[in-house]
């Protein structure tokens, strides 16, 4: 019995999809069929990246793992911007993807928050954050200010944190260290 071939996915933006592979490869990750399928498959279905936060929620996370990881590195690299909805219903691991992009701030935050009396788990979900924020804003991490920080944590929290620090759960207490993760020293 044959199988079924796989429809042929349209080559829509190859040189996106190679500096992709070129990064994961740069990397040590796998580069394989599969992860080439799930970039060219996001490219086939929503050609120009800016119309993908148009699309009903339901439709942005039926798209498989392979294609979520492109999302994540086009997210943290600013070639797509996300909606909250999405960042919060996907709950992707940005932090890790701009760790691997962006080596050196994460080194560097990591020793700020460790400076300031952070755990590395508590500094590594605020550098998550981070990540949440770029794709959100649309903005370099250096670029983002104090207010990116409030409103993202509006966006995607809900609400203002709780007035007193020492109170607040663990879903707030990240957003403590804020803008700090870059202007320690």
């Amino acid at each position: 019995m044959r199988r079924a071939r796989a429809a042929a996915l349209p080559i829509v933006r190859p040189d996106l999809v190679e500096s992709y592979l070129a990064h994961r490869a740069a990397q040590g990750m796998n580069t394989d069929h599969k992860v080439r399928w799930g970039a060219r498959a996001l490219l086939a279905a929503v050609p120009d990246l800016a119309d993908f936060c148009r699309l009903p929620l339901d439709r942005q996370l039926a798209f498989n793992h392979e294609t979520h990881r492109f999302i994540s590195w086009l997210s943290v690299t600013g070639r797509m911007q996300q909606g909250a909805d999405y960042l919060v219903a996907r709950r992707p691991r940005l932090g890790i993807v701009l760790a691997r992009t962006e080596p050196e701030l994460h080194l560097r935050c990591m020793e700020t928050a460790r400076t300031l009396g952070f755990r590395d788990a508590v500094a590594m979900t605020q550098f998550n954050l981070l990540g949440h924020f770029v794709a959100l804003f649309g903005r370099r991490p250096d670029q983002l200010q104090q207010s990116d920080w409030d409103e993202g944590r509006r966006l995607l929290l809900g609400g203002p944190p709780h007035p007193e620090p020492r109170r607040q759960g663990p879903v707030h207490r990240p957003f403590n260290l804020g803008r700090r993760c870059f202007t320690a020293s």
